[in-house]
């Protein structure tokens, strides 16, 4: 039986290192970030139905850091939507470990057997990928197949706002995920027409790229089946109620397998 008692969050205040970090007007990088415990205003941020997910994300970001850098108070709500993604996400991962603790707890089918397997994960234990040259936030590609000159950025959370509309709507989502990430094609604006003409191996090359020009958190965790014994990689999903609420995801699983 999974004892439903959890580590609690040693400070409700804490220090972290951004992988890529804020890049201010004269061009100086701060990886520094203190951030705050949520409260039950965020949590109500979470619960509106009504405020787009990037929105919910947005404000939680704002009101848990205290600082970047030497930049604190209003100053955020630019920083913050400006972000890479990697920090973006690293940030809320940090502001749930000041909040909860570092251990998370987490289900995933085997692709083995199909059996739900459930684990805990030290979310102080992920690899924090730092990206390879942080004063570079665009940087340009020649496609393999079309030779298209393609000059892509690196993706920040204003990227991810025009992602969550297009995805909202239904409306070509995997595009839109490419485009938001294209300074330029040919030396002029990118279109989606020019996205959906590519042929599949260059539409890869491109999501290859920035794998390798964006630093963020790997949530690709080892784990081991207790069903069927098989090792395997899985995606760690932070949209699990584990990442918010992991007292009632023990108690529910306790519920579900006790006899």
């Amino acid at each position: 039986m999974m004892d439903p008692v959890l580590e609690i969050a040693k400070s409700s205040v804490d220090s972290f290192e951004l992988p890529c970090g804020h890049v201010d007007s004269k061009g100086d990088i701060h990886t520094t970030v203190v951030v705050n415990e949520m409260t039950g205003e965020d949590e109500e941020t979470l619960a509106a139905r009504n405020m787009p997910t990037t929105k919910k994300i947005n404000k939680i970001l704002i009101n848990c850091t205290e600082s970047i850098g030497p930049y604190s108070g209003g100053t955020l709500d630019t920083i913050i939507p400006d972000l890479t993604q990697g920090d973006r996400v690293f940030l809320l991962m940090a502001i749930r470990r000041a909040s909860l603790g570092n251990e998370m707890p987490f289900q995933t089918a085997c692709p083995g057997c199909k059996e739900e397997a459930r684990f805990i994960v030290d979310l102080s234990e992920l690899e924090s990928k730092k990206m390879p040259n942080p004063g570079l936030r665009m940087y340009d590609l020649v496609l393999p197949k079309t030779k298209h000159k393609v000059r892509m950025r690196v993706l920040t959370g204003r990227g991810e706002e025009a992602i969550s509309r297009a995805s909202t709507k239904g409306q070509d989502v995997i595009s839109t995920a490419i485009l938001v990430r294209i300074e330029s094609f040919n030396d002029k604006p990118a279109t989606l027409k020019d996205l959906k003409d590519l042929p599949l191996i260059d539409r890869n090359f491109l999501r290859e790229s920035w794998t390798e020009h964006e630093g963020g958190v790997d949530t690709e965790i080892d784990v081991d089946c207790p069903s069927c014994g098989i090792s395997y990689e899985t995606e760690l999903d932070i949209s699990q109620q584990g990442f918010f609420n992991p007292s009632a995801t023990l108690s529910n699983w306790k519920k579900k397998y006790s006899f």
